[in-house]
């Protein structure tokens, strides 16, 4: 399985530009066992860089699912990702300020998109 973030630029500090309808951030999912039945899955989000870490609250994430067929590409978009930002889990910032429209702190930042099976694996 095979999941990939894919990023509009220009990049932006603002946490609100990658959530919603406008989002500048959405995730490619592929199944590439071409042999495996269709699968469902969960995503989890992870943003690091200059000391901020944040990352999509396990019990948010497991709420969300994704159905892949072998061979298929899924394109997941910023208002499908919305839920995900829900109650994320920050190190190094203040989430609340965030939400409410604060910018992360400037350099360079990382996304991360994990795939998971519903069992955790």
């Amino acid at each position: 399985m095979q999941a990939t973030p894919l990023l509009q630029p220009p990049y932006s500090l603002a946490l609100n530009d990658y959530q919603g309808p406008a989002s500048k951030l959405r995730v490619q999912l592929l199944l590439r066992d071409l042999t495996k039945p269709s699968l469902e899955v969960y995503i989890s989000l992870r943003l690091s860089g200059f000391g901020v870490e944040l990352q999509t609250n396990p019990s948010v994430a497991a709420l969300n699912t994704f159905v892949l067929q072998p061979g298929v590409p899924l394109t997941i978009s910023g208002s499908e990702l919305s839920p995900l930002f829900a109650q994320m889990l920050a190190q190094g910032v203040n989430y609340d300020e965030l939400l409410a429209g604060a910018s992360l702190p400037g350099g360079y930042y990382t996304w991360e998109v994990v795939a998971y099976l519903p069992d955790g694996r």
